[in-house]
């Protein structure tokens, strides 16, 4: 399949897509595929990043509103702290009561990625908070 006919059938899903969900994922997808790595970064500002992270954890991952709402003790506070703060001030984002995924260690050497992770997390935990109020 060419390169165009991949973003056709992007177009074309997201054009017939039925919700919402559906439709972040796909654009993902298609602004995934028409960015090399090198661009990612570049091209788009934090807050886009941050929801095409939370995107992708939700289709990726299975991070979903029902996955996220076992996660009622702090859990996902606790790891975007280890993600966003910065070794220099301080040792949480080396402490495993913080970093219970391990994610800051695995990100180490890019810090916008920390960054982004961290921000998809808080988004999470913000929609979890709100739902639970509800």
């Amino acid at each position: 399949m060419t390169k165009e006919q991949s973003i056709s059938q992007i177009i074309g899903e997201y054009v017939n897509a039925t919700n919402s969900l559906a439709m972040a994922e796909l654009r993902h997808r298609l602004v995934t595929y028409l960015r090399s790595d090198d661009e990612q970064h570049h091209e788009i500002d934090g807050a886009a990043l941050i929801a095409e992270e939370r995107q992708r954890q939700v289709s990726e991952k299975g991070w979903t509103a029902e996955h996220v709402d076992a996660y009622d003790k702090g859990e996902l506070t606790d790891q975007a702290v280890a993600l966003a703060v910065r070794q220099a001030w301080t040792d949480i984002s080396r402490d495993e009561a913080f970093d219970i995924w391990g994610l800051a260690h695995a990100h180490q050497n890019d810090r916008v990625r920390q960054l982004v992770i961290a921000g998809a997390l808080i988004a999470a935990e913000i929609d979890r908070i709100r739902r639970a109020k509800a």
